[in-house]
């Protein structure tokens, strides 16, 4: 007699799968890893499994199809998960509560913030009823949950979270762990948030060295303690002393995305404008025209991001006419790319009329203004807080005269 081995195989090619499916998603490949993930799915469900570990198949497909954009499907996967697991017997809490934080994770995605921070107070409450409070699952809940509190603005609250959590990875684990550096890294983030930047900055160093030895120095989470420690550093007043780390993430940046890459054209405008502020003022117009180049070349998709820094290069580099001719081919490229209709329009005409101002071009630059205004308005609507505070903006803006309906700018003088 022949033993059938056609299941344990199954079970096996599907648990190789799950793993590869895993590394895959810590590696960043998330379509590999959602290919790999709904190929082992299939074969459980075609082989059958216990329900334990079905609801783990199912929410590790959650998770990666959610990292791949697909919110709605997301929320099924999990609360589909999360009803397998809240029916298991014996209890098991701590699933429950892990598809319970996965659930606020989906909800944070969708801007969903209440119930994403429901979720993630769910979650917790799950393990303190099994007393694993002193562990670093816990630990890792109470970032997200102060995460969300941060994301709706109660900063203090956020605060005392946060230190929770490091103290916890501090009790629990190495000194100088990765949880200490995550931990670290949040409570920097919510006292630069809170104008605490000189405070801040020892918890980001702090990160940024735990990091770089642990994770290596082109690692995204080591670039982002990068770029947290020198914003504080130079909001708190030393942008020389920031000089030295901005030009540190541009190189790497360029090393990891090549010269060309969106992401590198961002970080020459940061170091551009730490560079305005100590007074390199021509390496730093340099730096910022290759900025608006990439911007450019990628289809001009960090365009809103330059168009806000560039009317305030115009009062750093004192150069208004240079400025003039690179505002003015910013609205070209915003317009070509925007059909007209997009607030990267608004903003880069804001801008545009801006300079002209600066430069006692009164009616051009109402114009411009005036373009921007009716862009504003059909955008988000005369009754919309932001179409009031951004039109107050762009009114700011003129040469000291208020602002008269206009009929926009034609499409062929700009």
């Amino acid at each position: 007699m022949v033993e059938d081995t056609t299941g344990a195989a199954s079970d096996s090619t599907a648990a190789t799968l799950y793993a590869m499916a895993d590394a895959e998603l810590k590696l960043g490949s998330v379509d590999i890893a959602e290919a790999h993930q709904r190929r082992a799915l299939s074969i459980v469900e075609r082989t059958g499994i216990s329900s334990l570990e079905y609801s783990n198949f199912v929410a590790q497909l959650g998770r990666i199809v959610l990292a791949n954009n697909h919110a709605d499907e997301a929320y099924r996967l999990e609360t589909q998960a999360l009803a397998i697991r809240r029916g298991l017997r014996p209890a098991e809490p701590e699933l429950v509560a892990q598809s319970q934080n996965d659930l606020g994770v989906v909800f944070q995605v969708k801007g969903d913030f209440s119930r994403a921070r429901d979720f993630y107070a769910q979650a917790l409450a799950a393990l303190e009823a099994t007393g694993a409070e002193a562990s670093l699952t816990y630990g890792g809940y109470l970032r997200d949950y102060g995460a969300i509190l941060y994301l709706m603005g109660d900063y203090p609250a956020a605060e005392g979270v946060a230190r929770r959590a490091l103290g916890l990875a501090e009790r629990i684990g190495p000194a100088e762990s990765l949880d200490v550096a995550h931990s670290a890294s949040f409570l920097g983030l919510v006292l630069a948030k809170e104008g605490r930047n000189q405070e801040a900055i020892p918890f980001h160093r702090r990160a940024l060295v735990v990091r770089e030895r642990e994770l290596g120095p082109r690692h995204d989470l080591t670039l982002a303690s990068l770029v947290f420690l020198a914003q504080s550093v130079q909001a708190q007043g030393s942008p020389a002393a920031a000089e030295g780390l901005w030009r540190r993430y541009l190189a790497v940046q360029e090393s990891r995305l090549g010269r060309r890459h969106v992401e590198v054209g961002a970080a020459a405008a940061r170091l551009s404008e730490c560079l305005h502020l100590i007074g390199k003022n021509d390496e730093a117009d340099g730096l910022f025209l290759r900025s608006l180049e990439i911007a450019k070349d990628a289809k001009a998709k960090n365009l809103s991001t330059l168009v806000l820094r560039l009317s305030d290069f115009v009062e750093m580099s004192q150069n208004a006419e240079r400025w003039e001719s690179i505002s003015r081919d910013i609205v070209r490229v915003a317009r070509k790319t925007s059909n007209g209709q997009t607030l990267d329009l608004a903003l880069a005409l804001e801008a545009y009329g801006r300079i002209l101002a600066e430069r006692h071009k009164c009616d051009d630059a109402d114009v411009a203004l005036d373009e921007a205004s009716e862009i504003v308005g059909r955008r988000l609507g005369p009754s919309n807080i932001q179409t009031r505070v951004l039109l107050h903006r762009i009114d700011s803006r003129r040469c000291g005269r208020p602002g008269r309906p206009g009929s926009g700018v034609p499409q062929q003088s700009i």
